[in-house]
This record gives C-alpha cells, sequence and structure tokens, in this order.
C-alpha cells in the first residue's frame, strides 16, 4: 500500500477530515491533499508526528509493500486444516499402550517456522534502519530543492530512448508564489498530452486569477489550472501566477501591502492592477506608502486628498523588465516631511520616490511637498525633470504636474 493511501485509510479510520487532521499538523488542509494524492511527501518532522498520531511506525508507514497493521494485538495462528484433520488420540494409562513416535515431524516443522520468522525479523530490521537512515535525508534534500529526481529520469530517459512517446515521466513542478515558501512538487505527465494543476487559493476578492505562466510570458494554463500547452517531456516548469488586481475601493488599495504576488523581490512579476473607480483618500489620516513589484494601470481615475508624513502613493516600485504606471491623475496631495527613517538619503515624489520601470500619462493636478529645512540635505526630489511626479524613473513620457515643494 503507497505511503499516500496509507495516509487516507489512517485518518478515516480515525473519522478526521483533512482539516481536522491538517489541525493536529500545524499543515493547511491543501497539504494532507497534497499527501493524501501523492503530489508531494511530508517533510521528516511531519512523518514523525503522523507516526505519533496513528501509532504506528516509520516502517509500517513508509514501506510500500507492506500493508498497514491497524491493531496491534498479536493474532494467535489459526489451526491449519491437517491439524483439524489429525484424530485426536485419547490419554492410555494402561502400561502396554505403544509409544507415540509422531511428534517427530512437528517438530521439525516448528524448528523451520521458527527459522523463517528469525529471518523475517532480521530481514524487517535491516529495512527498518535503511527507512530511518537513508529516506529521511532524501526527503529532506528533495524538500530543500536539492533532489529533483533528475537521476530516476535520466535512467527512465534510457530505457525508452527506443521509443518516441514519454509516457508517466516525473516532471518537475516550481510555482513562484511570492510568498515566503514557494511550491515545489512532482506530477507525472505523458508526452504529447495536456495536464492539469492545482490553482492557488483566493484570498482577494478583488484579485483574479489569470493561469500559470513562464517568465518569458507564455501561458502555460487558463484560469482553471488546465494547460494550454501539451506536454513535450521537460523535466522541469518554473511558473508565475497572473492576477489582475482591481482596485474599487481604498480598502482594496492598502491591501496590496498584504498581497504576496505584488511583493516578490525579482524582475518579473505576474499581477497587473487596474483602477475601477476614483478614490477618496481624505478618510486615511496618514497614508503608509506602499512597497510593490508590479504594474498599475489607472484607466484614466484620479486619487484625491492624499495626505502623508511618510511619502507619496508608493514608496518604491521595484523590479525591471515590463513595469509601468500609467493613466492616473492626483489631485490635491499634501505630503509633509518632518523626519526620514534612519540615516541616508531619502527619495520622494508624490506618485513614487523610486520606480525601476516607466511612467506615462501621469498628471498631478494640485500637490505640495513640504520639507523639514534641516533635512534639504537629506530629501531627494526632482522638480524639474520628473515635476515632482517622482524622483528617479528609468522611462518618463506625456507626464504634467502643477504641484509645488517648500523648505520649512
Amino acid at each position: 500500500m503507497k505511503f499516500s493511501d496509507k495516509i487516507m485509510t489512517l485518518r478515516k479510520r480515525k473519522g478526521w477530515s483533512q482539516e481536522e487532521l491538517a489541525n493536529q499538523l500545524d499543515v493547511s488542509r491543501q497539504a494532507i491533499y497534497k499527501w493524501e494524492s501523492g503530489l508531494t511527501t511530508p517533510e521528516l518532522e511531519k512523518i514523525k508526528r503522523l507516526t505519533e498520531i496513528f501509532d504506528t511506525t516509520f516502517e509500517d508507514l513508509l514501506n510500500d509493500e507492506k500493508e498497514l497493521v491497524l491493531d496491534k494485538k498479536e493474532v494467535e495462528p489459526e489451526p491449519t486444516p491437517e491439524a483439524d484433520s489429525q484424530p485426536k488420540v485419547k490419554e492410555n494409562k494402561d502400561a502396554d499402550s505403544a509409544p507415540k513416535a509422531e511428534p517427530q515431524m512437528p517438530k521439525e516443522k516448528q524448528k523451520s517456522k521458527r527459522a523463517r520468522i528469525i529471518a523475517l525479523i532480521v530481514a524487517g530490521a535491516i529495512l527498518f534502519m535503511l527507512l530511518t537512515t537513508v529516506l529521511p535525508v532524501c526527503l529532506i534534500l528533495r524538500n530543500a530543492g536539492i533532489f529533483d529526481g533528475q537521476e530516476d529520469e535520466s535512467s527512465q530517459s534510457e530505457k525508452e530512448s527506443s521509443s518516441s512517446q514519454v509516457i508517466g515521466a516525473n516532471c518537475a513542478i516550481h510555482i513562484m508564489t511570492g510568498a515566503s515558501e514557494d511550491i515545489y512538487y512532482r506530477v507525472k505527465l505523458t508526452k504529447g498530452q495536456g495536464f492539469k494543476l492545482e490553482i492557488p487559493e483566493k484570498t482577494r476578492d478583488c484579485a483574479e486569477f489569470l493561469g500559470y505562466f513562464l517568465e518569458d510570458g507564455t501561458q502555460i494554463t487558463n484560469s482553471e489550472g488546465s494547460s494550454l500547452v501539451s506536454w513535450q517531456g521537460e523535466q522541469r516548469y518554473t511558473l508565475y501566477p497572473h492576477y489582475e488586481y482591481k482596485i474599487k475601493t481604498v480598502e482594496d488599495l492598502q491591501a496590496l501591502q498584504t498581497f504576496s504576488p505584488v511583493r516578490r523581490q525579482d524582475t518579473y512579476s505576474g499581477v497587473r492592477i487596474t483602477l475601477e473607480n476614483d478614490l477618496d483618500l481624505s478618510g486615511v489620516k496618514d497614508w503608509e506608502p506602499l512597497r510593490i513589484y508590479a504594474c498599475l494601470d489607472g484607466k484614466g481615475h484620479t486619487i484625491k486628498n492624499l495626505t502623508s508624513t511618510k511619502g507619496g502613493l508608493f514608496g518604491d516600485i521595484y523590479g525591471a523588465g515590463d513595469k509601468y504606471v500609467k493613466n492616473l491623475s492626483f489631485e490635491n496631495v499634501k505630503i509633509t516631511i518632518n523626519d526620514i527613517p534612519g540615516p541616508g538619503y531619502f527619495h520622494i515624489g508624490i506618485l513614487a520616490g523610486w520606480f525601476q520601470g516607466d511612467v506615462e500619462s501621469v498628471t498631478v493636478k494640485s500637490g505640495k511637498i513640504t520639507v523639514a529645512k534641516d533635512l534639504e540635505n537629506s530629501v531627494i526630489y526632482n522638480e524639474y525633470s520628473y515635476h515632482l511626479i517622482v524622483d528617479y524613473v528609468r522611462g518618463f513620457e506625456n507626464c504634467e504636474s502643477n504641484a509645488t515643494i517648500e523648505l520649512k
């Protein structure tokens, strides 16, 4: 019985749901689903915890050739048909009773059976030692991303070199989530055929999952996780989830700060942010600048009444490639800088302080930046080239600003 089937069997025997078992192990329900589906394998620490919860052993749990022992009580061997067919001999106390010679055969059988039992115990002990040393190391390497089964794939390729179709080969799927831990698992695919991947759990109503893409922008699956291409034998897919994040309220805008896909600090992001309405920030007393790695299309809408002592709408917008902010207007912006976080220079702009991308068609209808006099050598701003919209930017086109700067 496979490891995945054993977990499911033991869980159901306890009468637990996947959610209840997940709570016992401090993992998500999706993790239990992947274990029971054979998509991933738990870490050594979790396997140890499983043996404690289900009152079993590493050997019983990890050895696929060994069936589950659901009851540890020793079961007395049932009498064999041969034993039942033997006639019962009554005790004869007469002196002329013949001595019994039959017990010689059962003793030989008993010795042979005892030898087999000893051999099985020794073999089981050796197997247990292997499972508790070699296999946990492999699991740790696999979870660390060091061991990804390439040796298995190469040997399988050699075995199937005479065939043009690879059937049931393992492909490593690496999904760059932007969270603290990316998702890594293996799946069996068939060359020339499609496949389906599990889609991310929805965490924001305003974020719509579009599908998985390669870094070069090639779409691999649709929004339901079904592939749009056939597998051609790749050993590994590194995929990025793409989202469309539609901002309709001030709360949607603030929630960007905790939306993990826009927090990824690399040169690629699959998040396209759109502003669906004009936003009035007068209800936010001191705006906290956002730090994101994404693109924003204001769609011609206006952000009004932004007031802050920390910076503009965005503190920084990092990431090279296709990052952009466009089609956005500001009105009645008031930024007052009396202090800066730590030593060094502080970049300031109504849109952002620092932007490694392109700004296009951004307008500041009215706005003012006030900087404390003693910070004039520390606060960096661009009044002329970029009109106080940003301090540093890669590309700047078709932008206008009526903002002013004052040292006070």
